[in-house]
C-alpha cells in the first residue's frame, strides 16, 4: 500500500508519545508498504532529522512552522470558532503541499496524527482521491480531560425492580413491592 502520514510534529527523535507512536508504526510498516511523510518542523534544528526519516519514508516533506507563528495563529484566531489546537497547527504551506502530494500520488491510505490535523483532510480536499482510506489517530485524547475512574465498584448493588407489565383496559397499575 501507498500510505501518507500527516503529522503535527516531526516523529524524530522518537522520545515522546506522539513521536514514538508514528515513528514505531512507520518503522514496522516500511518493509511492506510505500510510506510518505508530511509534517511540521518547529525549529530549524529539526531539519537535520530528515535524513534519518528517509530511511523509513520514501519521501519526507517538512514544513517550517516556528512556535512564534503558531502562537500568532492562536492570537489572531481568538474570535474564531476553531479550537486553539487546530489554529496552532494551521498552515497554508502545509495545505498547499498536501494538495500537491494528493495530485501527484495515488495514496491507498492517509494516516492523520491527532485531531488537530484533521481539518487538512476535509472531504473537499480529497476530491481527487475519493477512494482513499483515511485513519485518524487520537493519541491520549482523553487522558488530560477525564478525571480518574474509581478503582473499585461498590460491593452492594441497589435492588432492581423488574419492569411492570403493560397496562390494558381497566387494570389498576401494579404496586411496587413493600
Amino acid at each position: 500500500m501507498k500510505i501518507l502520514f500527516l503529522a503535527n510534529r516531526i516523529p524524530y527523535p522518537p522520545y515522546r508519545g506522539d513521536k514514538l507512536k508514528i515513528y514505531n508504526l512507520a518503522k514496522r510498516l516500511k518493509d511492506k508498504h510505500e510510506l510518505y511523510l508530511l509534517t511540521f518542523a518547529q525549529t530549524e534544528e529539526e531539519f537535520q532529522y530528515k535524513e534519518e526519516l528517509e530511511k523509513i519514508f520514501k519521501e519526507v516533506h517538512l514544513i517550517y512552522l516556528p512556535k512564534w507563528r503558531s502562537a500568532l495563529n492562536c492570537v489572531s484566531g481568538l474570535w474564531s470558532s476553531k479550537p486553539l489546537q487546530v489554529l496552532y497547527f494551521q498552515s497554508g504551506k502545509l495545505k498547499n503541499k498536501l494538495q500537491q502530494m494528493l495530485r501527484q500520488h495515488h495514496f491507498d491510505a492517509v494516516h492523520v496524527q491527532h485531531l488537530r490535523m484533521s481539518p487538512y483532510l476535509a472531504k473537499d480536499r480529497l476530491k481527487e482521491q475519493s477512494k482513499t482510506a483515511q485513519t485518524l489517530q487520537l493519541v491520549n485524547a482523553m487522558n488530560q480531560t477525564v478525571s480518574p475512574l474509581p478503582m473499585s465498584l461498590p460491593t452492594q448493588a441497589a435492588p432492581v425492580t423488574p419492569p411492570a407489565p403493560p397496562m390494558t383496559g381497566t387494570q389498576p397499575p401494579p404496586q411496587p413491592p413493600p
